[in-house]
């Protein structure tokens, strides 16, 4: 559905998505900050993420003008940031990568008004494959980028199983690699320290998103049953399993409510002779 990123799987920086000991340099910019800044960012992008893949005209058009205000405050105030890692190195990509967000986000701008959904759900795509090598890059460690390596690896699969009448001794080690990997990545999740405060959520919202990653464990370790029994229909069945429960999760990171909210709104203010002349038509 919402993404298929990160197809080469390898996770050369699993350690620093998922909370390992990173080499961040002392003092330099407030890293928690920025960390709340970019929570902020993507409430406002996973909506305007999901409803262009859902081919969601009005609700794509309201996200991308809070993506918009979103990402021009971050610019604004995160954009001269010399942040350093390792042994006081200047991140030098900082400055390039908010030029490549920026183009993304002005070209899906631009495909919006042309109602080119599908274009606009592409220009989106890439935007948290930058942010999370950025991320990487300057030991900032957030969930959401564990989160985007799960997906990249259950697309993986998916792509690995297209057109397959039968697996081979090597298609069922590789498979296995890749259902091991993402049983990882959900470990290190589970053990990470989500603060609830970053993203707004309450108690009842963070036992909510705790469940959700246990049903996703649940439903990789049955994945990595059926690999092994050699089971290519039930394979199938479970693979496509991880994707719907992966998309409630990453969609309680985003922040949904104003855009419904403008969409009732909307309805409301719509003059009674357009709402008479809708009813007719239909």
């Amino acid at each position: 559905m919402i993404i298929t990123l990160f197809r080469s799987w390898k996770i050369i920086g699993l350690a620093l998505i998922l909370g390992s000991v990173v080499s961040a340099c002392a003092g330099g910019p407030n890293r928690p900050k920025i960390l709340e800044a970019m929570a902020v960012f993507d409430r406002a992008y996973i909506p305007a993420l999901v409803f262009s893949d859902l081919g969601k005209q009005r609700e794509t058009e309201l996200s991308l003008e809070h993506l918009r205000r979103s990402w021009n405050d971050f610019h604004l105030n995160f954009y001269n940031t010399k942040i350093k890692y390792g042994v006081n190195i200047v991140d030098k990509f900082w400055q390039e990568d908010f030029s490549r967000v920026d183009a993304l986000i002005t070209s899906a701008e631009v495909l919006i008004s042309q109602h080119k959904l599908i274009g606009v759900n592409e220009q989106l795509e890439p935007i948290r494959i930058i942010f999370m090598d950025l991320r990487k890059r300057n030991g900032l460690l957030y969930f959401l980028d564990g989160l985007t390596t799960f997906d990249g690896l259950i697309d993986e699969i998916s792509n690995r199983l297209v057109g397959k009448v039968r697996l081979q001794d090597k298609e069922i080690r590789e498979l296995q690699a890749l259902a091991d990997t993402a049983s990882q990545v959900l470990q290190g999740l589970s053990d990470f320290e989500l603060k609830p405060k970053l993203f707004g959520f309450n108690s009842d919202k963070l036992a909510a998103i705790n469940a959700r990653l246990l049903e996703q464990q649940r439903l990789v370790q049955k994945l990595s049953q059926v690999i092994q029994a050699r089971d290519l229909d039930a394979v199938f069945q479970s693979a496509q399993d991880l994707k719907p429960n992966f998309i409630v999760l990453y969609k309680a990171f985003g922040g949904f409510q104003p855009i419904f909210d403008a969409i009732i709104k909307e309805k409301q203010d719509e003059p009674k002779d357009n709402k008479l002349d809708k009813t007719k038509s239909k």
